[in-house]
């Protein structure tokens, strides 16, 4: 199987491969376009048809380099009479003469292209727009589902490459949060491989995004917080209640990051990196429950920690399946076990009985009473 998906994969770009000048491109079919075939090759994966998932990945592939080529085509054609160039380089400029002169192809394209990509991101350039065209015949989509075929078939250094190549052209994605996906297969294919640093890279790569990661003073505030053995604040003397009522953060799409990133620091002993992790995943899943909650109801006032979990979580079973999803209850425990590591053991002692408490299952709840008896002896000696 393996080896009739490398021969075919080989003809396939080989096909692909063969020079077709745009002077030869007919009008793009509709009924032919990439993402339709990409949409054929998502379910053949889906159905574990590999071969098939292939090919359609590869003809759309050939039909985004064709189409690509006679939209260039198109447009560069329409640009290169005097009246045109006489306009110069501004889109605005240029549009009401391709308007004028019937060229609506060329109109269309331009427009599409702005649409998609916004007029700032081509700082209103027509020769902008021609070289982003230029690079565009790429399909990063359809080169991240073939690494996934690979890796399904345990080319593993074949889905690597073109996991990298749906990578490095990602400004091309037509879904651009699917960067993320690429960054987390390619993270997985890591660590199967035992490449941890590999690993660490890709997963870091996705924080990085996140602009509380790179708040630092926000970061620095946080770590107080948690440390904190000051019991005089207006919140109260609670440090995870102040924890989840100072502090927000948004990016759901960091969550497994930041979740897989503290426990790879924490079996390491680099629990600084660790707790910030922790901290973050676990801020960043109550964040996204509170907006979901408050959302609902304009009237919603949340009162405090224990009273959302165990009451206002529980009146949302939509909420708290997600937060289940999101591994958030995983997340509290290894918070309480960093926190421990990091000296902040007041901050595990008032986190673990909220978990015992107000957790959904019986493995979490039974989790945490048995840590905070860990927790006791240590503390007792």
């Amino acid at each position: 199987m393996k080896k009739s998906i490398y021969v075919l994969a080989l003809l396939l770009s080989l096909i692909a491969a063969i020079p077709c000048f745009a002077q030869g491109i007919d009008r793009p079919d509709p009924e032919d376009y990439d993402w339709r075939m990409m949409l054929l090759a998502q379910r053949a994966y889906e159905r574990s048809e590999y071969g098939d998932a292939l090919a359609y990945a590869q003809k759309a592939k050939d039909i985004r380099r064709r189409v690509n080529e006679w939209e260039l085509n198109t447009l560069q054609t329409a640009l290169t009479p005097a009246e045109v160039r006489r306009e110069g380089n501004a889109v605005l400029d240029v549009l009401p003469v391709l308007r004028e002169r019937e060229t609506l192809e060329a109109v269309k394209i331009i427009e599409e292209l702005i649409a998609k990509k916004s007029y700032e991101f081509f700082h209103g350039s027509i020769k902008n727009i021609i070289d982003y065209m230029k690079s565009s015949d790429v399909y990063p989509e359809a080169d991240f589902l073939i690494g996934k075929i690979y890796q399904m078939e345990g080319e593993y250094e074949l889905a690597k490459k073109f996991y990298t190549d749906a990578w490095l052209c990602r400004e091309f994605l037509d879904v651009p949060d699917v960067r993320y996906d690429i960054l987390y297969q390619s993270a997985d294919l890591a660590k199967f491989q035992g490449n941890y640093d590999e690993y660490e890279k890709f997963l870091v790569t996705i924080i990085s995004e996140d602009s509380f990661y790179k708040n630092d003073s926000l970061k620095r505030s946080m770590l107080r917080t948690i440390a904190s053995k000051d019991n005089k604040t207006k919140i109260g003397a609670n440090n995870v209640e102040r924890f989840f009522t100072m502090y927000r953060a948004y990016n759901i799409k960091c969550i497994p990051a930041y979740f897989q990133l503290a426990g790879y620091y924490a079996e390491r002993n680099n629990n600084d990196k660790a707790l910030l992790s922790v901290a973050l995943g676990s801020l960043t899943v109550f964040t996204r429950m509170y907006d979901m909650i408050k959302k609902e109801s304009i009237e919603y006032e949340y009162t405090d920690f224990i009273t959302f979990l165990e009451k206002d979580l529980t009146a949302r079973p939509d909420v708290a399946d997600w937060a289940v999803e999101q591994t958030f209850w995983d997340g509290l425990l290894l918070f309480a076990d960093i926190a421990v590591k990091n000296g902040c053991s007041k901050f595990a002692n008032e986190l673990l009985p909220i978990i015992g408490k107000t957790a959904p299952q019986t493995y979490w709840r039974s989790a945490a009473s048995h840590k905070i008896e860990l927790l006791s002896g240590i503390t007792q000696n």
